[in-house]
């Protein structure tokens, strides 16, 4: 059990601060890139530890969304062997609290599931449709999940970079040496000839 929340936990938070960090570097580097003559103050960089922290938690629970959305024929199983184990008649209509004993069950073999399902009413289901239905739900919950947290994090990141682009220190020598540069007018030479 403890393995299982480990396994699940370790890989996406693994991955979760990879992909931010991944993603802080290039919008590092966009900023710096647009403006060549900027240089990040430490409100820059306070501003850049914030957002890291907010994507860091987002692509973590992206990631643990998406393996557990790769793992959902495995919780089927589960859901199917519970109900095959603890109801002979496969036949009969689910109520509330039935489904709600069928998924504690099924999360106390996968706890990984408690952080995202706590509890589903799927009364109305017959117990032989119910573990197809609640793996579609799973998916379509983690689906939800997974599109909600790319939005907040693409939000944080327009944000942080109106705040960032705001808070950026701007290199006077660098518009000194452009303004220098720029050619001046040209100028009418006049040719005077001397009369003898």
């Amino acid at each position: 059990m403890i393995e299982n929340i480990l396994a699940y936990s370790i890989g996406s938070l693994f991955w979760g601060i990879l992909i931010a960090i991944v993603c802080m570097c290039l919008f590092l580097f966009l900023i710096k890139g647009w403006y060549k003559d900027a240089y990040f103050k430490p409100v820059s960089y306070i501003i850049a530890i914030i957002l890291g922290t907010i994507l860091v938690y987002n692509c973590t629970i992206i990631c643990g969304a998406i393996a557990i959305k790769l793992n959902v024929n495995s919780f089927e199983n589960q859901v199917v062997h519970v109900v095959k184990s603890n109801f002979p008649d496969y036949d009969a209509v689910v109520d509330q609290r039935t489904s709600n004993d069928i998924i504690q069950q099924v999360v106390k073999e996968h706890p990984i599931l408690l952080y995202y399902v706590g509890s589903g009413n799927f009364e109305g289901w017959k117990l032989s449709e119910l573990p197809n239905v609640m793996s579609d739900t799973l998916r379509s919950y983690l689906n939800n999940i997974i599109i909600k947290k790319i939005a907040w994090s693409l939000g944080f990141v327009i944000l942080g970079a109106i705040i960032a682009i705001k808070t950026i220190g701007r290199n006077d020598s660098v518009k000194r040496q452009t303004t220098r540069l720029k050619p001046r007018p040209a100028t009418r030479i006049r040719r005077t000839t001397r009369r003898r």
